[in-house]
This record gives C-alpha cells, structure tokens and sequence, in this order.
C-alpha cells in the first residue's frame, strides 16, 4: 500500500474538480491561476532546502549525502549561490552545471570554472553577483522525486575577509543581503528543510530561526530536521553530543521534528581500510594514547614540527599518513580511534559519530519516501484556504458562466472541502507514524531484530500486507509492556495495521 502515491492522486483529482467548479462562474482570476499552480506542482518533485547559518558545514554535508563532490568546501561566505541537485543528465558531461543568470541568460559551465571564483575580490564579487542559480544535473534515482537545494545561507560574518572591522565595499555588501533574502525565501517556500544549527548554542537560536521560518507556520515542524552539525570540532562536543542535541530539540521543537548531531567531515574524509592500516601501524609506534593526544595531536602546529620529545615517528612519516585536504580536527579524532581500537572496530565508531547513516535513513524515510505525500499536503493547505475564502466571504459577489445555480455549485465545492479535509487528517496520520518511526530508530535496543525490521516497514510507508496476526500481537504487547516508549510504539503498531486493514477493504 502506497499510501503517499494515493494521496497524491486523490489530490490531483480533487483539485482539479475544484479547478472545474470554479471555472463555471466569474470569480476571480487568482482562484483559477492558484489551483492550476497547485495542480501543476504535484507532479514537480519535493523541495529539500539545506540551509542555516553560514559556515555550517552545509557544503561538506551535501557532497556526502550526494556521494560526489559537488559543493566546494571551505569558501568564504560572499563566495556562495544557490545550488540546485536535479535529476538529469547534462548535455555534455565536460560542463555540467547549468548557470542562470539574473539577466535571463543561461550558460553551461564546468566546475572547474566555478572553483576558480574564490575569494572576496571585486572581481569575484562581480562575477558572483551576476549568477541567480547554478543546477547540477545528477542520475540520482533519489533525485527523481526530491530536489536538492544548498541555500547560500544567512548571519554571515561582516567583513571583506571575516574580519567585522574592515570597511565594506556596496557591492560585497549588496551580495551579501542578496543570499541573505534568498536564503530566507527558499527556506520559507520549501516543502522540507534540513537546518544546520552551526557550531555554537546561540542564546538567540529561537529567534534567528524564527526570522527566516516564520511563514512555514508552526505546522512545518514535521517537515523540518535540525542538523546539530561539526561535532568533531572538540572532543568534549562529541562526548556530548546526544545530550546537547537533545537541549536543542527542547528549545526548538515548535521549528523542527528532530536535531540528529552529525559531522559530516568525519564520514567525507574517512580514510580507506587500506589507509587505516598504514596510519594504525604508523601511529602504533607512539608509547601511549596520552602523549598521541598531548603532543602528536595537540594542535596542528605540534603534529607538523620537525621535532616531538618522546615521539618516534618522523615528520615525514607524520606527512604520509595525513590525507591531503582533511581537516585537523577529523584526523585527530580518527587517529584517536584508530589508535584505540582494531580497525573495523574504529570504522564502526566513526561511522556512528559522524551521525551521518541515521541521518540519511531519517532523509530517506522521511523526506525521499513521503516525498509525494508532502507535495500533496501543501497543495490541500493551500486549496484549503481558496476554498475557505470562497465558502465565507466571496460568494454572493460571483456570477454563474453555466447552467447550474450557484447553491449547486456551492455544495459541490464543501463536498471537495470536506474530501480535502479527511485526505489531510489521513495525511496527518502519516505524519504520526513517521514520527513513531524516529522514535523507534533512536530506541531500537528496545526491540528484537525480527521486531525492529517489521515496525520500520510498517511506520516507513513501506507496502506493507495486513497481517491480522501481527495486528493481535501488537494490540497484545501494547497492553503489557512496562516500557512507556516501546509501549507506545506497539500501539501505534497495531493503529497502522488497523488502518491497513480499513485500506484494504475499501
């Protein structure tokens, strides 16, 4: 049961009987314009902005959650676009990136090109200031039914080099307001946002927050994932990494439906087994894991002296095991693990810090997933309020262009109205069954292995059969267990199999 997909459809068809209805008598033009617009979107795939404050690590989280490097890593702010991940193939794979202009015009280009506007000169500046959009066209089966945005962020550092004192040119500044605006806009309009909450607990996250997602209304939340992001930064923010996302949750929970704390540089940089081994069997000549932390990992500036008191391995040694690129915060918590533990083991554990593979199971369940279903949603609301409007102010002023009365028409548009209404409670249910799904993904010590693969089919939106056997077990365990959590989730368990059950008799 592909209950998104019915969804979808069972709005298409409604919206367009509305389109029909209101077509029969003279009301005004943004009714029509609007429920075409409506109808046309449902067939356009989800919008998934990635946005945040600058400087959060947006661009290292999108070429792993794309597998490729796409978003250069580690530009200045004033450097930044909007960058759109579609479906497709480009016309020819030497420029494949797609440069729209503010002027209209249109250009393929290749990355390499874009790599080279670097930099806050007014040259850059100017060439950057030109560019609306820039879309990679990827075969990406995700892609199909989500595109990708990497918004160009906002509460960017003042300064022509970061530096809050330096005189502004109008131009940098201009460009700066520019991604501000953008940010705020994309943010706002799309279907479903990632957020990254950046490095530092802001006093004022409620109301930075707030300020570019007002008009997604509280109601948005479910749509809407915090990313507490670049945990490696200290040890001491990985060691609390579970708790401080949990604080943030609690202070922003009317925004988001989750923070998940993640680094994305952990699982971007991740050396392979083969270059595990050499830096294990490098490292394993240092005497203790105090003097790896103290002197070799201190600080970049100590790795790389020529000299380390207590230290075998040479400068150059220390050179060859250093990936080229990677950050020093990330080698020295891979070091770190790779030195303490054996080597699959280490892989394991800086998979599970970086965050990044319960990150992309709560994506794709979430968001790739009920991709249709979100689309759907947005398009109800928005006709919902049409109709609203009609029913209750606008009425009396129309004229009829057809043979039926305007009392006939009227009660077939609240019969659309209360069809609209019940596919968004259905909708709603959805929700709250993704939601027993999070909770299941962050307790699923609670389960059995046979139990835990059931339930995540069943709250993923999986096309899962009725089974009346698994519907009497969870109404059974629902009533017995001591556990709160694992208690709720068996009767959500038994709801969804109950609401199958309804499907499938219709």
């Amino acid at each position: 049961m592909n209950t998104s997909s019915s969804i979808q459809d069972r709005t298409h068809k409604l919206l367009c009987e509305l389109l029909s209805l209101f077509s029969q008598f003279n009301c005004p033009d943004a009714y029509i314009t609007s429920l075409k617009s409506f109808i046309n979107e449902l067939s356009k795939p989800c919008r998934l902005a990635i946005t945040g404050r600058v400087k959060a690590g947006k661009s290292t989280l999108i070429n792993v959650l794309l597998g490729g490097d796409y978003a250069k890593v580690g530009v200045s702010e004033t450097t930044a676009t909007i960058n759109i991940f579609e479906y497709g193939v480009p016309e020819t794979p030497d420029k494949s990136i797609l440069c729209k202009f503010i002027s209209g015009e249109e250009k393929w280009v290749s990355k390499q090109e874009l790599d080279d506007l670097q930099g806050n000169s007014d040259f850059v500046i100017n060439k950057i200031s030109e560019i609306e959009s820039l879309t990679y066209y990827l075969d990406d089966n995700r892609l199909k039914d989500v595109t990708l945005i990497d918004t160009p962020g906002i509460d960017a550092v003042v300064g022509k080099n970061g530096d809050a004192h330096q005189e502004q040119t109008e131009l940098y500044l201009g460009l700066r307001n520019r991604h501000k605006e953008q940010t705020i806009e994309l943010s706002n309009n799309a279907d479903a946002v990632v957020l990254l909450l950046g490095e530092v607990t802001y006093e004022g996250d409620v109301d930075f927050i707030d300020s570019f997602l007002n008009k997604r209304g509280t109601n948005s939340s479910i749509n809407t994932i915090g990313v507490l992001s670049q945990i490696d930064l200290s040890d001491e923010r990985i060691e609390n990494r579970i708790k401080k996302s949990k604080e943030r949750y609690n202070r922003l929970s009317k925004y988001v439906n989750c923070v998940v704390p993640i680094s994305a540089g952990l699982k971007y940089y991740l050396p392979s087994q083969k270059d595990c081994e050499v830096i294990k069997n490098a490292l394993s000549r240092i005497p203790s894991k105090e003097l790896l932390s103290s002197i070799v990992l201190r600080s970049p500036q100590s790795y790389f002296s020529e000299v380390l008191p207590g230290i075998e391995i040479t400068l150059d040694d220390r050179k060859r095991i250093y990936p080229q690129g990677m950050p020093f915060r990330c080698f020295s918590v891979i070091a770190k693990l790779l030195y303490e533990n054996e080597i699959t083991d280490a892989i394991n554990k800086i998979n599970e810090i970086s965050g990044i593979d319960y990150l992309m199971e709560i994506l794709d369940s979430y968001f790739f997933k009920r991709s249709r279903q979100i689309k759907a949603e947005s398009s109800i609301q928005r006709a919902l309020l049409i109709v609203w409007d009609y029913l209750n102010c606008n009425n009396n002023t129309f004229t009829l262009n057809s043979d039926f009365s305007i009392n006939d028409i009227a009660d077939r548009i609240r019969n659309c109205q209360i069809q609209l209404e019940q596919l968004y409670q259905e909708s709603g249910n959805i929700n709250k069954y993704f939601q027993c799904l999070l909770l299941l993904l962050e307790n699923q010590s609670l389960f059995t292995e046979d139990e835990f693969i059931e339930l995540k089919s069943l709250f993923s939106n999986a096309n899962v059969s009725f089974d009346e056997k698994r519907l009497n077990y969870w109404f059974g365990q629902s009533n017995i267990l001591m556990n709160e959590i694992k208690r709720y989730i068996a009767k959500q368990a038994y709801c969804k199999y109950t609401d199958i059950a309804s499907f499938s008799i219709l």
